[in-house]
């Protein structure tokens, strides 16, 4: 019996970048740009420029303070702290000491926090296709995939437009199932923990994990997990132990956090 198999050029995306591919790559970084530059959650961007002004001048960000003089901008004094663990915040002070601290302009500085964001959607939409195009799906349908989220109207609005970093925690979920699958475990449990340390929405991937693991081998999910939990601990209390942190407001108000 003849069993059709996808060809060669179909599970290899190595093949050439055609001009429409380009135009279509071009058009969404150009539009996501804009995005970004312009528009933005009117208090979740404050709290990132407050974050990344506290963290790169090495104060605490989990302690709220009245920076209105500091931004030259009354909307600033009521501003409340970072309700994130520490990795985001981490690159939220990088990001001010590269271009706020340098030229003091809120667009700029806007778009500045965007970018990362904007360059995981990108990645995102060539890491599924990728997949997709690993597992044998036909080139047609990985590259509407690819498309799909290079102009995915929620993806835009949420993360380029909105500011939030979801699609990089969704980036690098994806590629530690895909290291899983993959048997490179212990580089897995480091995106994993770090996937979850940026943002807990990745949290019910835990049980996947365990669940997948426990049906191969339970030697391999200890592994798994004791390199998981070490990350943890590395990507959420090592920021408080080298900055001198003050962790007993999160500690006070775990729930709100």
């Amino acid at each position: 019996m003849y069993y059709p198999v996808a060809s060669t050029q179909d599970i290899h995306p190595n093949k050439k970048f055609s001009t429409p591919d380009r135009i279509l790559l071009a058009s969404s970084i150009i539009l996501q740009i804009v995005l970004a530059l312009f528009f933005g959650h009117a208090y979740d961007m404050r709290i990132f420029m407050a974050t990344g002004y506290l963290v790169g001048t090495g104060q605490n960000p989990y302690i709220a303070q009245d920076l209105s003089a500091v931004f030259h901008n009354s909307t600033f004094q009521g501003i409340t702290t970072f309700g994130y663990p520490p990795p985001w915040s981490l690159v939220l002070g990088l990001i001010y000491l590269c271009t706020y601290k340098i030229i003091p302009n809120f667009l700029f500085y806007n778009l500045a926090i965007k970018l990362p964001i904007i360059a995981a959607n990108i990645c995102l939409a060539y890491l599924v296709a990728y997949i997709l195009n690993k597992f044998g799906v036909q080139e047609k349908i990985s590259r509407r995939a690819w498309i799909f989220l290079l102009f995915n109207p929620f993806l835009l609005c949420t993360s380029s437009a909105w500011g939030q970093f979801d699609s990089v925690v969704a980036l690098i979920s994806l590629l530690a199932l895909f290291l899983l699958w993959d048997e490179k475990l212990i580089f897995s449990a480091i995106l994993l923990a770090l996937a979850i340390s940026l943002k807990p929405i990745a949290l019910p991937l835990i049980p996947v994990t365990f669940v997948y693991l426990a049906g191969i081998s339970l030697q391999r999910t200890l592994k798994y997990f004791a390199v998981f939990i070490l990350s943890m601990i590395l990507f959420c209390v090592a920021s408080f132990i080298l900055f001198k942190w003050n962790p007993s407001l999160i500690l006070q108000h775990w729930n709100f956090h």
